[in-house]
């Protein structure tokens, strides 16, 4: 269930390099970029979850800062997000016998398509972060 978008797969040699707590101030600012597209284009999940999806975005910086997660934490963030087949819901409270008919509904990547369309944007925050921090501790800052 891709729910999660990793940033340490781009190509930013420099943060190898560095110390956790220096990369993590590095990575964070990449992992809001991403989070603030997926709040911006996440669907709307329909009228009993209305906006509740972009609402549970959430990032973080993981791995002392090699790994950047941007998470929807929605219960049914999955269910937009990868689709669901048509199916059959049991109602048990109106008749035990009564079943109603989902026709499934399509997906709809929204995490992946925030981090394709924000992939150039990230590998530029990271770049000048890494390139700032090395300033620093060339500096001795």
């Amino acid at each position: 269930m891709p729910r999660t978008f990793r940033l340490d797969r781009m190509e930013v040699p420099e943060l190898e390099e560095m110390t956790p707590k220096i990369r993590r101030r590095v990575m964070r600012p990449a992992a809001r970029v991403v989070a603030l597209k997926v709040r911006a284009i996440a669907p709307d999940s329909g009228r009993r979850h209305k906006s509740k999806l972009n609402k549970t975005i959430r990032y973080q910086v993981r791995r002392g800062g090699l790994e950047g997660v941007v998470a929807a934490k929605a219960p049914h963030a999955h269910l937009v997000h990868n689709g669901t087949r048509p199916h059959d819901i049991p109602i048990p409270r109106e008749n035990p016998h009564t079943i109603a008919h989902h026709p499934g509904a399509r997906a709809q990547p929204f995490l992946l398509d925030a981090a394709r369309q924000t992939r150039g944007e990230v590998e530029q925050v990271l770049r000048d972060g890494a390139r700032a921090a090395m300033e620093e501790i060339a500096n001795g800052i």
